[in-house]
């Protein structure tokens, strides 16, 4: 499939409906991000066969990544397409979370799957069905209303301890996407949000996984371990994707 072909099949469903285009881009986006975790495991065995002298391992581990990384840029593809219509991905996905077909919509209560606000969560955990309601850095719990809100929140911290160190950002290679910068001095509209107290401006326009993994380098850059920020949830619907 050509991009352009890409581009005229997302923009229909970006068209047509809405939401089905929000819920993609978030689905992409994840299928994005675990595919770079998947490429990333495959890394490691090279690495460990390299350690090992286990060099006939070698040829089939790089054809994997080789594949891995064609799939991504398929699937990044998509997601560039839909970014470029407008799409945006929502903290959480357009639509309430999958429910067995069994169950009427009435007949689920959300409030079920609120969880216990004071358990710590460490930044290794998967957040994909999750909604976080605060965060702990420097000993210090911030509540925040969403992934988003917590992206920006510590933002802004790093950069009231260093602003220079966050303007270096700008030019990092591990703040840089496919077609944009994470952080930049410029607006995008519904894509990323001004930090306050600064002219940067941070790319929101991600998943909770991926806001979460952007902001944990962003501690390191700070000298800050991942185990120095703490995550705290108010809600967990991964039951309510098992078995969909």
């Amino acid at each position: 499939m050509t991009k352009k072909e890409v581009l005229e099949i997302m923009q229909y469903i970006s068209d047509t409906d809405e939401k089905c285009a929000e819920d993609v881009m978030y689905a992409l986006s994840l299928l994005s991000t675990n595919i770079n975790k998947m490429l990333e495991s495959v890394k490691d065995g090279i690495h460990q066969c390299t350690d090992n002298n286990n060099f006939k391992e070698l040829g089939r581990l790089s054809d994997y990544c080789t594949n891995i990384t064609t799939i991504r840029d398929e699937v990044e593809s998509c997601i560039d397409a839909l970014v470029s219509i407008g799409t945006v991905i929502p903290d959480e996905p357009a639509t309430k979370p999958a429910i067995p077909s069994n169950y009427s919509h009435e007949a689920v209560d959300y409030s079920l799957y609120q969880i216990d606000k004071a358990i710590e969560h460490s930044v290794d955990e998967d957040f994909e069905n999750c909604k976080v309601c605060a965060f702990k850095l420097d000993g210090k719990k911030v509540n925040v209303s969403s992934w988003q809100d917590m992206t920006v929140t510590i933002c802004a911290m790093l950069a009231k301890k260093d602003i220079n160190k966050m303007k270096s950002f700008l030019y990092d290679d591990d703040f840089k996407g496919r077609l944009n910068n994470y952080f930049m001095k410029k607006s995008v509209p519904r894509r990323n949000k001004q930090i306050p107290g600064t002219d940067l401006y941070v790319w929101v326009n991600q998943n909770a996984n991926s806001l979460v993994g952007m902001v944990t380098k962003a501690i390191k850059k700070y000298g800050y371990s991942k185990k120095d920020l703490v995550l705290y949830l108010r809600a967990d619907y991964s039951e309510l994707h098992k078995g969909n």
